[in-house]
């Protein structure tokens, strides 16, 4: 009794977050496959969300961190960022950053693009 109370307290602390359909289907499945034949108790889609989450952050966060980045990645957001970072370096009178190198994550990029058409147009 004391444990289901103690999960009914955690469930109202909960925060809602919301997942795309695809990752919510992933979430059914993951769920069907841990309580598949798990007679302990019924692992629920909050509860699995939750433990991945936690679990992920202690053990495959560091490693993951630069596909995470590549992966959202938004070229418009850095490059709003740059010209933010020089118009306060400029409006503070200080060192105007090195703008070759605060566009080399986008320029590697823009460079590769360029020569996949140029191959492909060979």
């Amino acid at each position: 009794m004391e444990e289901k109370e103690k999960t009914k307290q955690e469930t109202a602390k909960a925060a809602k977050i919301g997942v795309s359909s695809e990752a919510d289907a992933v979430l059914d499945r993951m769920v069907q496959k841990v309580n598949n034949g798990f007679s302990g108790w019924r692992v629920t889609k909050n509860d699995l969300a939750s433990w991945v989450l936690t679990y992920f952050e202690n053990h495959g966060l560091n490693g993951a961190l630069e596909k995470i980045r590549k992966d959202h990645f938004d070229q418009v957001a850095y490059l709003e960022s740059v010209v933010k970072e020089l118009k306060h370096a400029r409006k503070a009178g200080g060192v105007t950053p090195n703008v070759d190198k605060l566009l080399a994550p986008i320029s590697s990029q823009i460079k590769t693009i360029s020569d996949r058409k140029r191959r492909g147009s060979e």
